[in-house]
């Protein structure tokens, strides 16, 4: 090994190593964000939620059947699309030519069948 080859070796494992550092600090930044917002949403489902036990401005303590019964009453989505789209029917729609036949799911545009007219054999 020439003085070229251990100079790019230290130069990559310096750039991993700088790179992974950088990674973990932002990653740690995310989760701080990710924790507060978290907990900003708790707090108003609990809030608004339905036979809600707060009085005035102030948080009481809620047991954890209390907060899974107060996040049941929210949509999973945020868009009336979506919703709408988890709650519809399974439509299929028929792809066709002289050689193959394809049926395709509304949900996830799915592939359900697939017939090649001309082997009718398991094999």
């Amino acid at each position: 090994m020439n003085k070229n080859s251990i100079a790019g070796f230290v130069l990559i494992g310096a750039i991993l190593i700088g790179f992974s550092w950088y990674n973990a600090r932002i990653f740690k930044e995310q989760e701080r964000e990710r924790f507060i917002k978290d907990s900003i949403a708790t707090a108003e489902a609990l809030l608004y939620a339905p036979n809600n036990p707060v009085e005035s401005d102030t948080l009481a303590l809620f047991t954890p059947k209390e907060t899974q019964s107060a996040f049941k009453t929210s949509d999973i989505y945020k868009d009336s699309i979506l919703t709408d789209a988890s709650k519809a029917d399974d439509l299929r729609t028929v792809l066709e030519n002289n050689l193959l036949k394809v049926e395709f799911s509304s949900i996830g545009a799915q592939p359900r069948t697939v017939l090649l007219k001309k082997f009718k054999t398991y094999d």
